[in-house]
This record gives C-alpha cells, structure tokens and sequence, in this order.
C-alpha cells in the first residue's frame, strides 16, 4: 500500500473514532439530563398527585411503524407534563419556582 493511500486509511478512522466518540458524548448527556428529568417528574408526582406523567409516556402508539409520526406531531411537546386540572399545574410551577430558587432540582 501506498504510503499517501495508508495515511488516507488511517485518517479515516480516526474521524470514524472522533464521530463515535462525540455521540456517544451527547448520547450520555442526554441520559444524564433524561434521568434528572425523570427524577424530577417522580418527585412532583409524590408532592402533587395530579401530576400524570409525560406526553411521550401517556401516547403511545399502537404500532412501531407509528412512533415516528408521534413523535414529529408532538414536537417540542413530547416533554410535557400532563396534569389533571389547570390548578395542579399552576402548583408544578410553583414548586419548580420555590426549588429553583433554593438551588434544588425537580
């Protein structure tokens, strides 16, 4: 093999490697932030019995080969939280408020 040929190869890789290594970066960024996320919901979910549960979680599909059509319909709304009347939602908010003021997370 060429020298210019076996140096191309290896440049290659390595960019493969540095594209796997990046996503798994944000992959587990986005598990960090989904857990705390999570938690955050359980919490409320103790505090206030209410609080329902996420949009993503509460509308599932009845086929895999809808999931994707769900997920582009509820956009930047598949986080939601679902409440079951507009004065648990105003106490979510409150209680989201009172934590972030006092540096906790929920």
């Amino acid at each position: 093999m060429h020298p210019s040929q076996l140096e191309a190869e290896i440049n290659e890789r390595l960019q493969d490697c540095h594209q796997k290594l990046l996503q798994a970066g944000v992959d587990r960024k986005e598990s960090e932030r989904d857990a705390k996320f999570k938690e955050a919901l359980a919490s409320l979910q103790r505090i206030l019995p209410g609080v329902k549960g996420r949009v993503v979680d509460l509308c599932t599909p009845t086929a895999r080969k809808y999931e994707t059509s769900v997920s582009v319909v509820l956009g930047r709304n598949i986080d939601a939280i679902v409440v079951e009347t507009e004065k648990v939602a105003i106490e979510c908010i409150e209680v989201s408020s009172l934590d972030n003021m006092r540096g906790e997370k929920h």
